[in-house]
This record gives C-alpha cells, structure tokens and sequence, in this order.
C-alpha cells in the first residue's frame, strides 16, 4: 500500500471514530434530556455563537431547551475541527455552578443565579452533563479554564448523584 493510500485510510478511520464519538455523545444526551430540540443545527455560525453566548441569560425552562442540542453541536464540531470551538470555554463557565476557582466575590455573586437557573435539572440530564464534560476533557477550549472545568464536573457530578 502507498503512503498516500495508508493516509486515506488513517483518515477514514479517524472520521469513522469521530463519528461514532459524535453518536455516543448524541445517545447519552437524549438518554439524559429525552428528545431535545436539533433547531441549533440551522443556525449560522454567527447565530449559534450568539445563543451559546447568550445562554447564561435565559430562564431555566429555556436553558434545558437549548443546552443539550448546543452541547451535541459543539462536540460534532470540535470533532471537525477545534478551531470551530476555540471560544467554548464560555460553556464551561455557564456549566460551573460551583465557581471554586473563582474569588469570593464572584462564588457570592455567581452561585445563587448558577443555582437558580440549574434547579429544574434532573439527576438523569446531569448524568447527560457530566457524560458530556468528560468528553470534553481534553478539548482545547477546556485547557483555557482547567479549575472551572474541575469545578463544573463536580458540581454536574453532584447533581447526577441526587
């Protein structure tokens, strides 16, 4: 076989494993969320920066609308290519509801609005959550904010606990 015949099928393979990355992830979020809305799929790359930045505004009920579609798209793309997620580190600050590596200031100011938006989340959609954090563990924009991500993986483990 030649090299470029051996690079051809490395490729494959490696799309292949994104793929089935891809579905794991899928599987575990509707397990967790039940059948959740796929709309972020339409939406522009400017228009699905604009709901990721914006999540942190919403009402409780809207949130769980939104985040597990948004989840799924952003580990697809991450799987594509990691430039496509280079900013979603906000994700990890919207999912730490615990901000343990935050100042004071900020745990006071953040927890109570962190809690009140996650309230309504299941033990069964944290379960989806963490599945998803630890998917994402070695992602780029994961490296940007290590102790949030720390953070947020025990405060979704917590929850899946209850």
């Amino acid at each position: 076989m030649t090299a470029a015949g051996r690079n051809q099928k490395s490729e494959r393979r490696a799309n292949l494993s994104s793929h089935r990355g891809t579905k794991q992830i899928t599987e575990s979020l509707k397990f967790a969320f039940g059948n959740f809305s796929t709309e972020v799929w339409s939406f522009s790359e400017e228009e699905f920066h604009s709901l990721k930045s914006s999540l942190v505004l919403l009402v409780p009920e809207d949130l769980k609308r939104w985040l597990p579609g948004v989840l799924e798209r952003i580990y697809s793309d991450a799987q594509k290519d990691e430039r496509l997620v280079a900013f979603d580190d906000l994700i990890i600050y919207l999912l730490d509801g615990l901000y343990l590596g935050r100042s004071e200031g900020d745990r006071a100011y953040m927890q109570p609005r962190q809690a009140e938006l996650f309230v309504g989340f299941s033990a069964r959609e944290a379960a989806g959550i963490v599945k998803w954090l630890e998917a994402v563990e070695e992602f780029s924009f994961v490296q940007i904010c290590p102790a949030d991500y720390e953070s947020a993986l025990r405060f979704w483990r917590g929850k899946a606990a209850n």
